[in-house]
Formats: structure tokens, C-alpha cells, sequence
């Protein structure tokens, strides 16, 4: 009677373990001519931002006032350093060295970005909402790739984002899941 029992109670496992794997094969199946969606992430406690494919972000300081990190994608070509908080906004530490300003309006709320040329080399800076975004380029082609990145940022608390404070550890399972396929 035991095994009987305990056999029952495996066969039903496995009978609701290959259910939920059928259920989930049908329900993530991508419509065609859609790519697979990224991930969303919160990168400070009031915002978060939803990445492409193939990118991810972490953060490297967590203040009480401030914070800071990097978006960037897998095979590290492309990094974004964001930041927020009382810390010195980029259009102040480069004042001086920037080329043109001008202001881009998505959503209702505006995006302010600039070109720095300092030192021989050029980046890209970005104000949105209470965020700074700030990355190095090679040349002005690459502004429109920072900005279809950006201007994903949203103000605000997301329960279903993952946290920057902790994707860093998770690299590896981030990008199995994440990365461009």
C-alpha cells in the first residue's frame, strides 16, 4: 500500500511538471517579426529602465544619497555609466568642454543630452528626470544607439525589476537568459 501511494504521488509530480513545461513552451512562443523581450531594471530606488536584448545593468555605489553603475551589453562593447543622487551632475563636470546641447521630449518628459569633446576623445551625456547617463564614443553615429537606451529610463519603483545591486552576481545566469540569440 505504501508504494503504491509513493508511486501515485510521483506520477502526479512528474505528470504536473511536464504540464507546466508545455503550458510555458506555448505561452512564450514570440509573434512573429518581434524579438525577444530584455530585461527591465530598477537602477536606483526611484528608477528603472527597460534594456534591449543582449544588455544588462549593475551598480557599483549604493549610498544612502547617491548611486551610481553601468548598463552595458554582454560582450562589453557598449557601457553606459548612469548615476543620480547628490552627486555633481555631468553638464557641470564638463561645462566647459561641451560641443552642443539640445533636448529631446519622450513621453511628456524631456531628455537633455550634449556631446563632450575632452581630451581628444568624445562622449555622450544625458539628463532624464533626476538620472544621469554619460558614455564614451567614437564618433556623433553612435548618440542614436545611447538614446534608444535611454530614453527607456522611467521614474519610479518597478516590483517586477530586477535590482542593479544584485545583478552582478547573477552575470552568468543573466546572460544565458538575456543575450542576443
Amino acid at each position: 500500500m505504501k508504494y503504491t501511494v509513493v508511486a501515485a504521488i510521483v506520477i502526479l509530480a512528474c505528470w504536473s511538471h511536464v504540464a507546466a513545461q508545455q503550458l510555458e513552451s506555448k505561452t512564450s512562443k514570440e509573434p512573429e517579426g518581434q524579438s525577444k523581450p530584455g530585461m527591465s531594471v530598477q537602477l536606483m530606488p526611484y528608477g528603472y529602465i527597460e534594456l534591449p536584448r543582449g544588455y544588462w545593468a549593475y551598480m557599483l555605489s549604493d549610498w544612502m544619497d547617491a548611486w551610481s553603475g553601468y548598463i552595458e551589453n554582454f560582450d562589453g562593447t557598449s557601457r553606459i555609466k548612469f548615476s543620480a543622487g547628490l552627486i555633481q551632475p555631468p553638464f557641470e563636470v564638463f561645462k566647459k568642454e561641451i560641443k552642443w546641447t539640445k533636448t529631446l521630449e519622450i513621453d511628456g518628459f524631456g531628455i537633455t543630452y550634449a556631446l563632450v569633446e575632452r581630451d581628444g576623445s568624445k562622449r555622450v551625456i544625458a539628463s532624464i528626470k533626476s538620472a544621469y547617463f554619460d558614455q564614451v564614443i567614437k564618433d556623433e553615429s553612435e548618440i542614436e544607439g545611447f538614446l534608444k537606451i535611454v530614453e527607456k529610463y522611467k521614474g519610479g519603483r518597478c516590483e517586477s525589476c530586477f535590482d542593479s545591486r544584485w545583478t552582478k552576481p547573477m552575470r552568468k545566469r543573466l546572460e544565458s537568459r538575456f543575450g542576443e540569440q
